[in-house]
């Protein structure tokens, strides 16, 4: 009996024995080499380097710094009017006494014609429209924009020293010196409008003094596809929207009407000239016969560039016209050079792949190509230099991979943007010792692309360790080193001034260098750049940082350089919104220094122009109204106020289209406040509008609504709280702002507590705010010495209604004052005969002693005496 076998351990049936295991196994094989395989064309071995990158994760790279964004409408402090130049932090404060003397600049030659009055007759708002630009009319520069800005003073009258202006110092006793003579109230100033975009450039160096917070900025990774180096025209903007016109609107017919017939004897319609053909020069042994052949390919395909330009292959030696200069030989194709194509408006995004950089790239690089392909490969390559990458790559997809071949496939698939086919394109191409460089070059620019920034630069500065005399791929390596991911500034500062010292013409790198030099050597890097637009004067990148380069000199004939250069890119993009907006920015900064009132209307002609092409941006029209009014203040009224009310009611008709268009909260508050402090110049009796507030009350209410944080709109709510005889109002108005120590708003909270304890009939605790924080003097009745310090803090509404009854000489004064800041001149003319019956001497005084009075009132009436 033999012995039983023994048992078998437990099995699941299956079908077919073990063949479906060995089957699952060579799956998991066949995949993880598949794995291995497209890891290793990512990551393929690279030859050692002297590259600080070749370990890429040992140096720690710094934090980084604060980067500029390539389109700002980068959103930052908007335009507002605060109520007085007191009403911000980083603005003086009025004098226990008068403030210095307004000088108002001389009106423009030429002023340009107002818009249609909304009057208190017609009873609607105005039209706006904008007198059309057709070239600016004064220069000016770009805004580096603080919350608000102080008084533009006049060249032609300096600021009286004040106990709070530099070179004063305060009076004995808290009064006035016996002879110094006291000035207007500060004029409700407008916050210079914000830029919301700003020039290209590199990142700042924090290993030299970085350049000033109002540094032109770039984004880091751009996405936007390349421009092709033979760009096709670019399309024209929509058409501005128009308001809908209240006028019926026919119906169309049923049955089309023909278009008329032209007259027999009509001249032809001229017809636009044909494109310049995109010349190609051969050279080399078989020149004639390798042009004469891509020639024929070309023209069987009817192949034209992105522009509809047709090739034009011809023998010969390079000529003016030639695109592209070739030397063919028995087995290679050879750039010898190449037009680099117009960069765009930000030549360091368009490194980003870099295509118009393909030129330079190419260039003395030999590319080995079969004899019988040369013409194919010929065409491909003009067709790659003209920007049109599928073209190119149709004419190589059939050709036999040769190193040339592989690697035009490579820039035609990066031309195309189809990034992972660079890479398919040039694989085992790396160590070639020849185009090893290239490939990397290629690959480097698909990663940074991609998004891969440490990637790429190791491909980047492996092809400059294999060719150090190289630039383009040191130009690559310098945008990726300032960039968030690496952050490494003196690299990229240091890259882009070696390659400025090997390609001293090329814009990114010129570009690049002048910022970072800006921030050691500003006249250094304002040569630089002049040197550049002075060959390349349609480079809009340049004027750009020209404009922040000659902004940030700080001088007045720096800041209207800066509005120069702003002008000249209006001109080179006369159909862009944002270079009108720029340039109305450089022009608003133009006037506060030096400029004056012809500057802010030319600011506003720029605005107009931004809001026509652009009648959705709601940020247009505000920066267009804050413009309009500012210009208003600014103008003397000399007799007639129609003239100034008719510029408020255009600039309120432009508040409106801002409100009803969509604001960032902050936006939308300046907005509000400006309107309050607009509506405060015009008569009770003005008709409402739609979308703006009725009131100034309502107006600040409004403001702080949208954005309490914003101050000066709740000092203005509660000084029109005051005006309207609400104590208890002003009160509850002040306490929603949170306490600040700095000087000037102190000054300015305790006026206004002052003035609502008056009016709430606590005498004792007004005279003590005034004698303490406001620092205002409290002699004699209280009254006046209220309205005086209301007035000086720029709240002249406020001001009057402390004095709008009694019938002592001061009271009587300070509302020939307050009127006169208010524009009133007939109210101000009414308080002089006033004052002329009670007091003729101090009437006749205060014709001339105090500019607000003198401004309203013509120049012959204010300086006469006033009759006996």
């Amino acid at each position: 009996m033999q012995p039983s076998a023994p048992p078998l351990s437990p099995r699941v049936p299956t079908r077919g024995g073990a063949a479906p295991v060995v089957l699952a196994g060579l799956a998991v094989l066949l995949l993880a080499a598949a794995g291995a395989y497209v890891y290793a064309r990512r990551a393929r071995p690279r030859p050692a380097t002297t590259s600080a990158f070749s370990g890429l994760d040992l140096p720690t790279p710094p934090p980084p710094r604060p980067r500029r964004t390539r389109r700002a409408p980068t959103p930052s402090a908007t335009p507002a009017v605060p109520p007085s130049s007191s009403a911000t932090a980083d603005v003086a404060s009025p004098s226990p006494t008068d403030s210095p003397p307004v000088s108002v600049a001389p009106p423009a030659p030429a002023a340009p014609a107002p818009a249609p009055a909304d009057s208190a007759a017609a009873g609607a708002a105005p039209p706006v429209s904008g007198p059309p630009v057709s070239g600016p009319p004064v220069s000016g520069p770009p805004v580096a924009v603080a919350p608000a800005v102080p008084p533009p003073v006049s060249p032609e009258a300096p600021p009286v020293p004040t106990a709070e202006t530099p070179g004063g110092s305060p009076p004995p006793g808290g009064g006035p010196p016996p002879d110094a003579p006291p000035a207007a109230p500060p004029v409700p100033k407008i916050d210079p409008p914000v830029s919301e975009s700003a020039p290209p450039g590199p990142a700042d160096s924090p290993a030299a003094t970085p350049p000033p917070a109002t540094a032109p900025a770039r984004e880091s990774a751009p996405t936007a596809p390349p421009t092709p180096a033979d760009p096709a025209p670019p399309e024209a903007p929509p058409a501005p929207t128009a308001p809908a016109s209240t006028s019926p609107v026919p119906a169309p017919s049923s049955v089309p009407a023909a278009p008329p017939s032209p007259p027999a004897d009509a001249p032809p319609t001229p017809r636009e000239p044909a494109p310049a053909p995109f010349a190609v020069v051969v050279a080399g042994p078989d020149a004639a016969a390798v042009a004469a052949a891509a020639q024929a390919l070309a023209d069987r395909g009817a192949l034209r560039t992105p522009r509809a330009r047709p090739f034009a292959i011809r023998p010969g030696a390079s000529s003016a016209d030639a695109a592209l200069y070739v030397r063919v030989e028995l087995e290679s194709i050879v750039v010898v050079d190449a037009v680099d194509p117009a960069p765009g408006d930000d030549p360091l995004a368009d490194l980003v792949p870099p295509a118009g950089l393909l030129g330079a790239i190419l260039r003395e690089m030999p590319l080995p190509v079969e004899e019988a392909r040369r013409a194919p490969v010929l065409l491909a390559l003009a067709a790659l230099l003209a920007r049109d990458g599928r073209t190119a790559g149709a004419l190589l997809a059939d050709l036999p991979r040769t190193p040339g071949v592989a690697v035009l496939r490579g820039a035609a698939a990066l031309v195309r943007r189809e990034l992972p086919a660079v890479h398919d394109a040039v694989y085992g191409l790396a160590d070639d010792p020849a185009l090893g460089p290239v490939a990397r070059v290629l690959t480097g620019a698909a990663l940074r692309a991609d998004g891969s920034v440490r990637e790429a630069v190791r491909d980047f500065e492996a092809a400059s360790a294999a060719r150090p005399d190289w630039w383009p791929p040191r130009l690559l390596a310098a945008e990726a080193y300032e960039t968030d991911d690496l952050a490494f500034h003196d690299k990229a500062a240091e890259a882009y001034a070696a390659v400025v010292r090997a390609a001293p013409d090329q814009p990114a790198a010129v570009l690049g260098h002048a910022w970072y030099l800006a921030s050691k050597d500003r006249p250094a890097a304002r040569r630089l750049v002049e040197g550049l637009l002075a060959r390349r004067d349609d480079l809009v990148g340049g004027w750009r940082l020209l404009a922040w380069v000659r902004g940030e000199g700080g001088t007045s004939e720096d800041v209207r350089a800066a509005a120069e250069a702003h002008e000249r890119i209006a001109a080179l993009r006369p159909d862009d919104p944002r270079a009108w907006g720029d340039l109305g920015l450089a022009r608003w900064r133009w006037a506060t220094a030096g400029g004056g009132s012809p500057a802010l209307r030319a600011a506003a002609d720029a605005f107009a122009r931004q809001t026509e092409l652009a009648p959705a941006d709601g940020l247009a029209w505000l920066h267009r109204g804050a413009a309009v009014q500012e210009a208003a203040i600014e103008t003397p009224v000399a007799g007639d106020a129609g003239p100034f009310r008719t510029r408020l009611l255009e600039a309120r008709t432009c508040y409106g289209r801002a409100l009803s268009a969509s604001l960032r909260p902050q936006d939308a508050a300046r907005a509000q406040f400006n309107v309050g402090l607009l509506l405060d110049f015009l008569p009770a009796s003005t008709p409402a509008v739609r979308d703006v507030p009725a009131s100034s009350l309502d107006a600040f209410a409004a403001a702080v609504a949208a954005d309490a944080s914003f101050v000066p709109a709740s000092f203005a709510l509660a000084a029109a709280r005051v005006a309207a005889g609400d104590g208890a109002g002003a009160d509850r108005a002040l306490a929603a702002v949170t306490p600040t120590d700095a000087p000037e708003l102190v000054r300015e909270r305790a006026v206004l507590e002052a003035a609502a304890a008056h009016l709430r009939g606590d005498e004792p605790r007004a005279r003590r705010l005034l004698a303490g924080p406001a620092q205002a003097p409290t002699d004699g009745e209280l009254a006046p010495a209220l309205a005086r310090a209301l007035l000086l803090a720029g709240y002249p509404r406020a001001a009057e209604s402390i004095v709008a009854t009694g019938d002592g000489p001061a009271r009587v004064l300070l509302r020939a004052r307050t009127r006169a800041a208010l524009r009133d001149v007939e109210g101000t003319r009414a308080a002089l005969e006033r004052l002329r019956t009670l007091d003729a001497a101090a009437a006749a005084d205060a014709r001339t002693r105090y500019p607000e009075i003198a401004g309203v009132l013509p120049a012959d009436e204010a300086a006469a005496p006033a009759p006996r």
